[in-house]
């Protein structure tokens, strides 16, 4: 059972990264925060004394985290890292066409932002990513692609859906997202068995 400074901390991450999410780090300030979470100012900076940088690092984690036990249990759902990328990319297109297609990737947008000039945000986006490769590298590798081809495939992976995903709020089109998703179905097909190779 959370206690409730614990409970005020996960709702300033939670309404930090929908606000990352929608807005982006630089068109977000302090005031949105606190009316999205509902917390007062100052346990706002007894959670983070960094403030903004700082809140926002910590919500890029959260939302990092959060993807990858989503994309992990699509995975295991499943049976196959390619059938759960497809589920995966579905879920995007969902989200995109309910929020009018406010609703992206919950890293891409504030790594663009911030990549040159806030690097304490910048460095939990680069650990987001990396967290979010390894993962798809060794669920690839376990159905079967040789480790630096898994590495390179969860790489592609990932540089395709983000891109799709940046055309298709471009575009307010969700056909970028479905051609990607099929296209990588195709790419990762010889590694789709649920049969894993020992490890």
């Amino acid at each position: 059972m959370y206690s409730k400074s614990s409970k005020t901390r996960e709702k300033l991450l939670e309404a930090t990264s929908l606000l990352l999410r929608t807005k982006g780090y630089n068109a977000m300030g302090l005031s949105d925060i606190i009316g999205q979470s509902g917390v007062p100012k100052g346990s706002l900076y007894h959670h983070f004394p960094d403030g903004k940088e700082g809140l926002a690092a910590g919500a890029v984690d959260f939302a990092g985290q959060k993807m990858l036990v989503s994309l992990q249990k699509l995975i295991d759902k499943t049976g196959s890292p390619v059938a759960g990328i497809q589920a995966f990319c579905d879920y995007y297109i969902q989200q995109l066409e309910e929020s009018g297609y406010r609703k992206g990737c919950p890293l891409a947008t504030v790594a663009l932002e911030t990549a040159a000039d806030v690097p304490m945000v910048q460095q939990a986006c680069a650990n987001a990513f990396s967290s979010y490769e390894k993962l798809l590298a060794e669920q690839i590798h376990v159905f079967g692609a040789p480790e630096e081809k898994a590495n390179h495939l969860a790489i592609t992976t990932i540089s395709a859906i983000e891109g799709a995903l940046l055309l298709a709020k471009a575009q307010n089109s969700t056909a970028p997202l479905q051609i990607m998703r099929d296209q990588l179905s195709d790419l990762l097909k010889p590694f789709q068995s649920s049969q894993k190779i020992r490890t």
